[in-house]
């Protein structure tokens, strides 16, 4: 019996383009792997490259993947408010704090996945102290103003009233009597004088000539300045360390009373056996100096209105040291933030351009 050769040739035809077009199913299988595995790679750089806080939940509320900046925001998947925005199906966003910093966090549901969400976390700290920096700087544009005003209105009749208390002094001890009144009413209008001064310095503060000099070196001749006073107190102050060197171009005599208002402020704060301590160092094209003390420390509620012209809670303070050291700060094109922890101090970071800028007068 003969076996008819033409169907056998077709059907090693057929298994040989059946294997031809196996073996391109085959290789694009491997192709699109590694396309899938390459986008899988892109997406998991970008989700860790993005300052956004990302994660992907599960209907379970575990996570299934959390980029680093996720967990820099200190943000828990169990906290009660996350909880509850995961728990509905549909998209939504709330505020927080945590750690002294704003999130704004969004959720976003996942249609293919019932319960699944996409939670992304941004941190607007610095958008929220942007906005209160510009309503602070309103203010104490207004309010300087209306301080010039009124420190000028008070100063001439200050002034006749000493001199009238001068002449009254004079005349009582021309005629043997007791002067004391007229000292007093000289005492009174001392303290006034002074008063006034401090609301001209607040409102139209001196422009002194910006130059090249070492922070360091004003920040220790201030520290030795003060270092009788505070051993009267029983306070230690250290100031930078010796042969540090902090080169800044501004104006030394506006940045040397922004310190003695601070180190003011910190010895007041301060009770005996307590430490305050100065340094400056350079960051990149900023020079900082901080002043930390352990004192007593401010409030929480207190901190945003600190810099706020008239606001101290300080016995016989005026309310405007800190507002002056704003201005002068800002007139410098820098920035002044204050840290603190009730019974356990206060620190103050300032930041200036170390190469200057145009000391910008009020």
């Amino acid at each position: 019996m003969t076996v008819d050769a033409a169907p056998a040739s077709l059907l090693s035809d057929a298994f040989d383009k059946f294997e031809r077009v196996a073996t391109r199913l085959e290789q694009k299988h491997e192709t699109l792997e590694r396309q899938l595995l390459d986008a899988h790679r892109r997406l998991e750089a970008v989700l860790d490259a993005l300052a956004e806080g990302v994660a992907v939940v599960g209907r379970d509320g575990v996570a299934i993947r959390v980029n680093p900046a996720f967990d820099r925001t200190g943000l828990s998947l169990a906290d009660p408010e996350v909880r509850a925005l995961l728990s509905s199906e549909s998209s939504g966003t709330l505020r927080v704090k945590r750690g002294g910093l704003d999130l704004v966090v969004t959720a976003i549901a996942v249609g293919d996945r019932e319960g699944a969400h996409v939670l992304t976390v941004q941190d607007t700290t610095a958008v929220r102290r942007e906005e209160e920096e510009g309503g602070r700087r309103a203010r104490l544009e207004a309010l300087g103003r209306m301080a010039a005003e009124i420190a000028h209105e008070v100063r001439n009749p200050l002034g006749s009233i000493r001199l009238f208390a001068c002449l009254l002094r004079d005349e009582l001890s021309e005629a043997g009597l007791d002067p004391e009144m007229a000292d007093r009413i000289l005492a009174a209008t001392a303290g006034l004088e002074t008063a006034v001064s401090n609301l001209l310095s607040f409102a139209t503060p001196p422009r002194g000539a910006s130059r090249r000099f070492d922070l360091a070196d004003l920040a220790a001749d201030v520290c030795a300045l003060l270092g009788p006073v505070s051993a009267q107190r029983g306070v230690s102050i250290r100031g930078p360390r010796e042969g540090e060197s902090c080169h800044v171009v501004g104006d030394p005599e506006a940045l040397r009373q922004v310190l003695l208002n601070l180190l003011g402020n910190s010895l007041a704060a301060t009770d005996r056996g307590g430490r305050i301590e100065v340094g400056t160092k350079l960051e990149r094209e900023r020079a900082v100096l901080e002043v930390a003390d352990s004192g007593c420390g401010i409030p929480a509620e207190d901190l945003p209105r600190v810099f706020d012209p008239f606001f101290s809670k300080m016995a016989g303070g005026t309310g405007l040291g800190l507002s002056i050291v704003h201005g002068i700060v800002e007139r410098h094109g820098g920035r002044i933030r204050l840290e603190s922890e009730v019974g356990r101090g206060t620190r103050a970071r300032l930041e200036i351009p170390r190469r200057g800028v145009e000391v910008r007068s009020a």
